[in-house]
C-alpha cells in the first residue's frame, strides 16, 4: 500500500515537472487569517459515590487561528499553504502546518505536512447541532470519565503527525484519498527515521472515500475510512481502524450517524476492540437549530486472554443554537451520561447531567 501511494505520488509529480516550464504565478501567495473562539459556561451533577470534591460549575474556551494562502499558477496548479495555531491554552502551538499542490478537476492533490490524513478527511460524523459541543464527539464537556471509556468517536488515526496525503480528483460524487505517516513523532529532520523499536509503530497508511448523490427529493452523504498502524518490530503486532457514516437530508431534516471500531493493545498486548457509535437529527426552525444526539462507546475487557465484557459509556442529549450574526451563534445543550464498568466497579461509574450554554464566533 505503501508503494501504491508512493508511485501514484510519483506519477503525478512527473506530470506537474512536465509542465512547470511554464508554470509561473499569475500573483504571489499572500496570506489571509481566519480562526474561531468558542467560549462554554456549564453546570454539571455527577455521581458523589465515583467524583468526589467537585464544584458544579465550569467554563472553558476552544479558540484557533489559521493562516492561508495560494496561488494559481499560468499552468492550472494551485499551489497553497495552512499553518493553524491553537490559542486556548496557557501557551499558543502550531497544531498543524501544510502545503498542498492540486488541480482536483484533472489529476487531484498532494498534502504534505502536519495534517489529519485521509481516513480522517473522508469521515463522515452525521449531523449535530452545535459545532464546539458534539455528542459523541465533544469539545466542550464537564462530564468525568470514570471508566476509560473516551467519548471521542471522531478521534483520527494519525492525527496532525506529519505525512504526505493524495486525493484523486472527484468523480460522478466520489472521491478518494490516501496518506502515509513514516514516524508517529513529527517529523523535524532527515535523522527522524527510527524503525524497529520495541512497543512503536511506524509506516502508518489510511485510505479513505467519500461519496454523495440525490435521490429523488432525498441528499445522500457518506464516507469512511481504513488505518493500518504497522508494529515496527519484528514478531509484534500491526493495529487497524475503521470508521464509516452518513447523513440523509430531506428538507430541512437531517438524520444519520457514525460508527468506529479501533484495536487496542497492540503492538506488544492482545487485541481488544473499541467501539464507538453517534446518531444525530436535526430540523432548523425559525432561523434555530435544534436537534437530538446519541453516543455510545464500548471498550472490550480481556484478562489472560479470556474476555469479560465491555465498559461502556452512552449519552443523550438535546441541543439548540442560533446565528446572532455574521459568524456569530449561541447555543444552549443538556446531557445525560451514563458510565458503567464490567465487573460493576462503584468507584468505575458514573452518572452525570450537565448543561451548556455555548457562545461561537468564527472570522
Amino acid at each position: 500500500m505503501k508503494r501504491s501511494l508512493i508511485s501514484t505520488t510519483a506519477l503525478v509529480t512527473a506530470g506537474m515537472l512536465a509542465a512547470s516550464a511554464t508554470a509561473n504565478a499569475a500573483d504571489p501567495i499572500k496570506l489571509k487569517i481566519g480562526g474561531y473562539m468558542n467560549a462554554a459556561v456549564g453546570w454539571i451533577s455527577e455521581d458523589d459515590t465515583s467524583v468526589a470534591n467537585v464544584r458544579s460549575e465550569a467554563i472553558q474556551l476552544d479558540s484557533e487561528i489559521k493562516f492561508s494562502g495560494a496561488t494559481v499558477l499560468d499552468n492550472g496548479l494551485e499551489v497553497g499553504v495552512k499553518i493553524e495555531m491553537a490559542t486556548d491554552g496557557a501557551n499558543a502551538s502550531i497544531d498543524e502546518q501544510m502545503l498542498y499542490i492540486e488541480n482536483e478537476e484533472s489529476w487531484g492533490r498532494i498534502e504534505i505536512g502536519s495534517e489529519d490524513g485521509a481516513s480522517d478527511q473522508f469521515r463522515h460524523l452525521g449531523p449535530f447541532v452545535i459545532g464546539g459541543s458534539i455528542t459523541g464527539c465533544a469539545t466542550f464537556s464537564g462530564a468525568t470519565s470514570t471508566n476509560g471509556v473516551a467519548p471521542f468517536a471522531c478521534g483520527g488515526a494519525e492525527g496532525d503527525r506529519t505525512k504526505i496525503t493524495y486525493r484523486g480528483p472527484k468523480l460522478l460524487g466520489m472521491q478518494w484519498g490516501i496518506s502515509y505517516t513514516p514516524e508517529r513523532t513529527d517529523f523535524a529532520g532527515l535523522g527522524d527515521r527510527d524503525d524497529g523499536t520495541s512497543g512503536e509503530f511506524g509506516g502508518t497508511t489510511e485510505l479513505g472515500a467519500n461519496f454523495s448523490t440525490t435521490i429523488g427529493g432525498a441528499s445522500v452523504s457518506v464516507g469512511g475510512g481504513l488505518a493500518n498502524f504497522s508494529a515496527e518490530a519484528a514478531g509484534e503486532e500491526d493495529s487497524q481502524q475503521w470508521n464509516f457514516g452518513g447523513t440523509v437530508t430531506v428538507g430541512n431534516i437531517r438524520i444519520g450517524g457514525s460508527w468506529k471500531n479501533q484495536e487496542a493493545g497492540p503492538p506488544t498486548a492482545q487485541d481488544t476492540d473499541i467501539t464507538h457509535y453517534r446518531l444525530g437529527i436535526t430540523t432548523s426552525l425559525s432561523g434555530t437549530t435544534v436537534g437530538v444526539e446519541y453516543y455510545a462507546g464500548e471498550n472490550e475487557v480481556v484478562n489472560s486472554g479470556v474476555a469479560e465484557g465491555d465498559d461502556e459509556t452512552t449519552v443523550l442529549s438535546i441541543a439548540a443554537n442560533r446565528s446572532i450574526g455574521p459568524g456569530v451563534s449561541i447555543g444552549a445543550k443538556i446531557a445525560s451520561w451514563d458510565m458503567s464498568d464490567n465487573a460493576s466497579a462503584a468507584a468505575n461509574e458514573n452518572s452525570v447531567t450537565e448543561f451548556l450554554v455555548i457562545t461561537s464566533v468564527g472570522f
